[in-house]
């Protein structure tokens, strides 16, 4: 029934009818700045200046994350896509990494599993600090070299021969062998469901398996657009501009 629903998402819908829906979409409608209400998307999509199809075909990602139908996305400009990957890591950083965290650190429960608690906070710790450092390398490096390649394709403008070489070699070495970030808090999530609380932590710890797999669904959406579609647009604006030398 839940699929059925979810297929039935139109520029129509309203945010409050698809976060009854999967509570997880919420999360996107925040990154954009959509707030819960009855006004349709098509009206969020016109005051944010959104694209309302992307938007949608977003949403239905979170219908079942395990068949995500990529290669729809492979319809966007690159822009568009470079933005909501954007959007994400900003989202990711500012809100839900900080709300893990504080729920890791309200659980607390040294005394009577030490363990458990110094396996959490060091993996997130190093996870955060992973993440981080690859949103940085891909804003910094990919998403530029990116936009380079489709400003000249599409609009004639040109790019510094030199920096261009640089930078064509540092993107696409990343692109090549970095890895997926999602997986890690997967295991992170799978490794908990293991433990055995005592019962004044199961409310708390309920929370922290529920961020987890909620944020581990969002990553996948996220990176799945970032490994297979931004890539290969990457490497088809490149072979084209290659091409025309």
């Amino acid at each position: 029934m839940l699929v059925e629903l979810f297929s039935m998402i139109t520029e129509n819908s309203t945010p409050l009818e698809i976060i009854k829906l999967n509570r997880n979409t919420e999360h996107l409608f925040n990154r954009y700045g959509i707030e819960k209400s009855n006004k349709p998307i098509y009206q969020h999509s016109i005051s944010k200046n959104l694209n309302n199809n992307l938007l949608i075909d977003l949403l239905e990602c979170y219908e079942d994350i395990d068949k995500i139908k990529i290669d729809k996305f492979s319809k966007y400009r690159l822009p568009l896509l470079i933005d909501y990957l954007k959007k994400s890591h900003d989202y990711y950083i500012s809100k839900r990494i900080p709300e893990i965290e504080q729920s890791i650190s309200i659980l607390n429960f040294e005394n009577e599993t030490p363990q458990v608690t110094k396996v959490v906070k060091l993996f997130f710790r190093e996870y955060k600090k992973d993440l981080i450092t690859h949103f940085k390398t891909e804003e910094n490096i990919v998403f530029p070299f990116a936009l380079n390649l489709y400003n000249e394709v599409y609009f004639n403008k040109k790019i510094d021969s030199d920096k261009f070489e640089i930078n064509k070699k540092k993107a696409l070495n990343f692109l090549d062998n970095h890895t997926t970030d999602d997986s890690e808090l997967g295991k992170l999530h799978t490794a908990l469901l293991n433990f055995k609380l005592p019962s004044n932590y199961l409310s708390y710890f309920h929370i922290l398996l529920n961020q987890l797999k909620n944020f581990h669904q969002d990553l996948h959406i996220h990176d799945s657009i970032e490994d297979v579609v931004l890539t290969e647009k990457i490497k088809f604006l490149l072979a084209k501009i290659e091409s025309n030398d």
